[in-house]
């Protein structure tokens, strides 16, 4: 009875420590809920839209709405002058992409190149008539087909029926003084209007971020930016939040390994009485359980700098969070050692409940059951180790 109290008492241990586990876990990796969530539209110029969620950073690398409703004011000349009346809804669906997860997971969809090339062949003789070309980032090539996941109108009889607008070229002329400052007049167009995007960049960023440059876009191909968090920022919890949290998983931690110690010591001291089967399993349990601590030891007594940061080259001074685990091999062997024996722990519980059934129900005696226990040992521990290998 000892024994199994001190297992239960090991299993409750665990439960906790996972509880406390997910905090920590959650507050080092807020950055994925802070750049990968759905947020809702807050300009003006993109409401009332048949979608009204969006996910930043854009296709061209802007970080907040702010910056992309200020990119669409540059266009507001061309959107006024009435050229197309899918002008404001093609130019929303890419500064402002739609953002969705019904489809399994959080996706942004841009406007399909048909819609661009509808947009594009009432709207660029606008343009031409200042000698100015279609912008390079609105360049059609870079969308979507139409076979493929992407956002357009269900028809485009709303333009079938738009003629010239001379109004509208007279609009134009009042406002081009503007558009010297935006399109080069030699023809070729400003990309992003900043001069030094990669170093601007970073002013697009969160306090508690730094841009950080990403792999080149193989559709786009054009350089991609993502913010990733400092080292010491605190996004969804405060720092002594944290530290009260760590100080929880300390104390979970100790009483857990002191229960699987003082459970396997019992077992050691008298093996031919104690843990007979069907009850074997649960030393098998409580000794994963054990190592799950030992793990979380050493997690909490390495430096968390060493453990989940790195120096960003680019920012001498800032450390960043890691988002891959490859990129700190004692975070991997952490990773690894604790997935591999919470997954023993779990399929010798398995094992616990088979040999039950079988004493139980089926009547066996603990000598047919030690006979199969070769059988429950090779399960238990070779299938984790692949599926760990694996991963």
């Amino acid at each position: 009875m000892i024994i199994l109290f001190n297992g239960f008492v090991v299993l409750f241990c665990f439960l906790k420590l996972h509880k406390l586990s997910a905090i920590l876990f959650k507050s080092n990796n807020a950055h994925e809920d802070v750049y990968n969530r759905c947020d809702k539209i807050n300009q003006q110029i993109c409401q009332g839209l048949q979608y009204d969620k969006t996910r930043m950073p854009n296709s061209v690398g802007i970080t907040n709405q702010e910056d992309s409703a200020k990119r669409m004011n540059d266009y507001f000349p061309l959107i006024n002058a009435q050229c197309s009346y899918y002008f404001r809804f093609f130019l929303c669906t890419f500064y402002f992409p739609m953002c969705t997860d019904m489809l399994g997971e959080t996706k942004t969809l841009l406007p399909c190149r048909e819609m661009c090339e509808k947009v594009q062949i009432r709207c660029e003789p606008f343009m031409k008539a200042f000698k100015l070309k279609w912008p390079a980032e609105l360049n059609c090539k870079k969308f979507p087909m139409n076979t493929e996941i992407c956002i357009r109108p269900t028809n485009y009889d709303l333009d079938r029926n738009l003629s010239f607008n001379a109004n509208g070229l007279d609009y134009l002329k009042k406002h081009y003084p503007k558009w010297k400052s935006i399109f080069y007049v030699d023809g070729n167009v400003k990309t992003n209007r900043l001069e030094n995007f990669e170093t601007e960049i970073n002013l697009k960023c969160l306090d508690s971020h730094v841009s950080v440059k990403s792999a080149v876009d193989n559709r786009t191909k054009s350089k991609s930016y993502s913010c990733v968090p400092k080292c010491d920022s605190n996004i969804w919890y405060s720092s002594s939040d944290k530290n009260l949290a760590r100080i929880w998983y300390f104390i979970w931690t100790i009483l857990c390994l002191i229960s699987s110690i003082v459970a396997i010591a019992t077992f050691v001291f008298d093996q031919k009485v104690r843990f007979l089967y069907p009850e074997r399993p649960i030393i098998f349990i409580v000794l994963c359980y054990g190592c799950i601590c030992v793990f979380n030891l050493f997690h909490l007594g390495l430096d968390r700098k060493r453990l989940v940061c790195q120096i960003l080259h680019t920012h001498p001074n800032d450390m960043i969070l890691m988002k891959e685990g490859y990129e700190s091999p004692m975070c991997t062997l952490t990773f690894l050692g604790m997935y591999y024996f919470e997954m023993v722990a779990a399929l010798w519980w398995l094992m616990l409940a088979i040999s039950c059934y079988l004493a139980s129900e089926r009547k066996w005696s603990c000598e047919g059951l030690e006979r199969i226990s070769n059988a429950m040992h090779i399960v238990s521990w070779t299938l984790p180790a692949i599926s760990t290998t694996i991963v």
